[in-house]
């Protein structure tokens, strides 16, 4: 736990909480302040700072919007830990997705653009531990070839490791919010037959590109599983929208 004694100075008045929110926020990036760490309460922090209460409220309500602090009622303000910091890049980028485009193609481009360079790196930098947790996702989707939820459960966790292996930690943040919005279209892909089995074809060949170390192989075999993937997940929906208009009396042309 961190000391609080010289962590908080005065603020001029004219900066506001804007400045107050950010001189915090710099003391979790520097780690002065650590995850799990609780703030000083309100009256306390606004003295330490000459400042008004109502000027600390709404600066820690900007770090709450940011992720940065979680605030428990009776308890007090948190320092957040790094994985809620990624949640909200999640829920920020499912709001973005929801706003601007609502397009499984767009998410696509994205995931080839990340996951295709993701796998270049974990090829170079994957671990005995990296690879036995990929191991283990594959085991496990082996075994939910029936059983689409703990499938894609499985699938999130390999590409999730896979990102994890690259020793970047802006890469899984990203990668889980990207491929967390397509949970639930992905599960479209058991309507097409076979996919499920296909896709476990190019992980096993992506792991495989992965223990040999070779970048190469891992970054074709990886655009090659996208591509599929999602020619599979199309024509998933296409099977389930030609089912549902079949139950509704009309068919699809």
């Amino acid at each position: 736990m961190s000391t609080f004694d010289d962590l908080y100075e005065k603020i001029p008045r004219e900066e506001l909480h804007q400045k107050v929110a950010s001189y915090i926020q710099n003391l979790v990036l520097t780690e002065q302040l650590r995850s799990g760490d609780k703030l000083p309460p309100e009256r306390d922090l606004a003295e330490r700072m000459g400042l008004s209460r109502t000027v600390v409220r709404e600066a820690i309500k900007t770090l709450q919007e940011r992720g940065l602090v979680e605030v428990l009622p009776g308890s007090g303000t948190f320092v957040s830990s790094k994985q809620t910091v990624a949640k909200r890049v999640g829920y920020s980028l499912n709001l973005v997705f929801q706003l601007e485009s609502n397009s499984i193609e767009h998410l696509q481009e994205v995931r080839e653009a990340l996951e295709v360079n993701i796998a270049k790196l974990a090829a170079q930098r994957a671990t005995p531990e990296h690879i036995k947790r990929m191991r283990t996702a594959i085991k496990i989707m082996d075994q939910s070839l029936n059983s689409p939820d703990d499938y894609v459960k499985a699938d999130l966790l390999f590409h999730s490791v896979l990102a994890q292996a690259t020793g970047n930690p802006l890469f899984p943040a990203l990668v889980d919010s990207v491929v967390d919005l397509l949970r639930e279209a992905r599960l479209f892909i058991f309507k097409s037959p076979g996919a499920p089995s296909r896709g476990q074809e190019w992980h096993r060949e992506i792991l495989r590109c992965i223990e040999a170390k070779d970048s190469d192989c891992a970054m074709t075999s990886m655009a090659r599983h996208l591509s599929q993937a999602f020619e599979d997940l199309k024509a998933g929906m296409i099977i389930a929208g030609k089912a549902v208009d079949q139950e509704g009396g009309r068919e699809r042309e």
